[in-house]
């Protein structure tokens, strides 16, 4: 279902590209930024859920919508330093960039379907393993210090 939205978006983005005249820079900067988001889900909604077998991908919604607005985010930071081209970008990089900036999360919201304060918090589990890292490495620490005093006074 989200597939097929984002393949319907995707033609509805080039129909408008196509017929925007080339006048009109802004407009077409945002079909493109937008076009650009709208591509990066497409494409994280096929690598994820094309093999049914592999339950390695499973995840929620939710948890789904903040790591490909992650991806959207580090891809729009790639486009800026310039280490990825993209031909959306075209002759106005700037101002696809900036479009970036303003829409993604509006847009992965619209698609999604999210209510407002889906984004309020990262859900994709990279977020939840630092922070399960963070707590081990703190009790990996505290466990290392006992273990010095406890030595320190059997000497």
């Amino acid at each position: 279902m989200l597939a097929t939205k984002c393949a319907g978006e995707l033609v509805r983005l080039r129909n408008a590209i196509d017929t925007c005249p080339p006048t009109h820079a802004e407009t077409l900067s945002y079909y493109r930024a937008r076009r650009i988001i709208v591509e990066l889900l497409y494409k994280n909604i096929r690598s994820f859920y094309s093999d049914r077998q592999n339950l390695g991908v499973i995840m929620t919604p939710w948890c789904f919508g903040t790591v490909i607005l992650e991806k959207v985010e580090m891809y729009r930071d790639r486009v800026a330093r310039g280490e990825v081209s993209h031909p959306d970008v075209g002759d106005y990089p700037y101002d696809v960039i900036r479009y970036m900036d303003e829409i993604h999360t509006r847009v992965l919201m619209e698609i999604f379907e999210f209510p407002p304060k889906a984004f309020s918090m990262r859900w994709q589990y990279r977020e939840l393993i630092k922070r399960y890292s963070d707590v081990l490495s703190n009790v990996t620490t505290s466990l290392q210090n006992i273990l010095h005093l406890v030595k320190s006074y059997s000497q």
